[in-house]
């Protein structure tokens, strides 16, 4: 809250009576669930001003989707991620996604170039929600502390958003944001998102890319920043059921690392990511997460810049490994 994570004490008594509310013992609740319930509570708690929630997978059904009366919605870039769950096609992901909107509640949408029709799909959904949906598109004048090219359209949706709020709660902060904006956004961070760290001799590049678009910008990224490829280790986290092949060939093809270190691939993809390692001239290992636990830091040392990708899971144990504290 306010940037900043609160206590491990507080956050394990928050924990202790969020247990009692749901009486777990008798009702068994899936691990999400239970963070959703445990977030609700502590925000209620704290009496905070404004609860940011984004859904974990998808929308429609997710259980994050419980608010009736959201003060606002946003969506952001549609892509094709968790296919297995929410359809094989932008459209059928985006009739999940749009599951959020909600009767009064005002719907702030990205714009979806390339697939321009998604916004029309997107507005048809907020108008058979009874929401009111607003195309935002990208400015292009702003400067993001956070690198990557999609960064100018995920601010001006979260401008679109923030101002939005400011004015239906009476805030005379409306008009200063207009006027401060550049500044804010220059000063946003997101840990995990192209984050570059110096340890030791070595240099660490932390992305949680996961999707096509997202990885393509990694690697855009990396060709940008990193002057010293010639020593490169990846480190790819890949949940099944993603296909590894068909997420993060470009990361090897473009980049050229001496290993690539796979982290959570299926069985069955093994032979081919093998393959594909040998035909790049990049050496295959496959690694546990306990083992990259405890070789993390021999890995750094042993290359001169290390890329870290896929999931914020792996970038988390990556950033409390090196005891890294996350404060904005």
């Amino acid at each position: 809250m306010n940037g900043k994570q609160i206590s491990d004490d507080d956050f394990g008594q928050y924990v202790e009576s969020s247990l009692e509310i749901l009486d777990i013992a008798h009702e068994p609740i899936p691990f999400f669930r239970f963070m959703t319930v445990l977030a609700f509570h502590i925000f209620l708690k704290e009496a905070v001003d404004v609860a940011i929630i984004e859904v974990g997978i998808g929308g429609r059904y997710d259980c994050t989707n419980i608010l009736e009366q959201p003060v606002v919605t946003g969506i952001t870039s549609l892509s094709l991620e968790h296919t297995n769950l929410l359809g094989d096609s932008l459209e059928k992901i985006t009739w999940h996604k749009c599951g959020i909107f909600k009767p009064g509640s005002p719907a702030f949408i990205a714009n979806q170039h390339p697939n321009v029709h998604l916004n029309d799909l997107c507005l048809n959904y907020a108008s058979l929600s009874k929401s009111y949906g607003t195309i935002v598109y990208a400015d292009n004048n702003l400067k993001p502390g956070i690198p990557g090219s999609f960064q100018n359209l995920n601010s001006s949706l979260a401008l679109a958003i923030s101002k939005y709020w400011l004015e239906k709660n009476g805030s005379s902060n409306a008009s200063l944001l207009e006027e401060n904006k550049d500044s804010l956004i220059s000063q946003t961070r997101v840990f995990g998102r192209q984050h570059r760290l110096k340890i030791g001799k070595s240099t660490l590049f932390l992305d949680a890319s996961h999707t096509l678009e997202s990885i393509d910008d990694t690697v855009l990224w990396m060709k940008q920043e990193s002057t010293d490829n010639q020593n490169l280790a990846v480190i790819i986290y890949c949940n099944p059921p993603r296909d590894p092949l068909y997420l993060f060939q470009s990361i090897v093809t473009c980049l050229n690392p001496t290993v690539v270190y796979w982290i959570r691939i299926d069985k069955n993809n093994v032979e081919a990511l093998e393959k594909f390692c040998v035909q790049k001239n990049s050496e295959f290992r496959q690694l546990d997460i306990e083992n990259f636990r405890l070789n993390l830091l021999e890995l750094l040392e042993s290359h001169n810049t290390v890329l870290a990708c896929g999931s914020f899971y792996l970038i988390g144990e990556i950033y409390k490994k090196l005891g890294f504290t996350l404060e904005y």
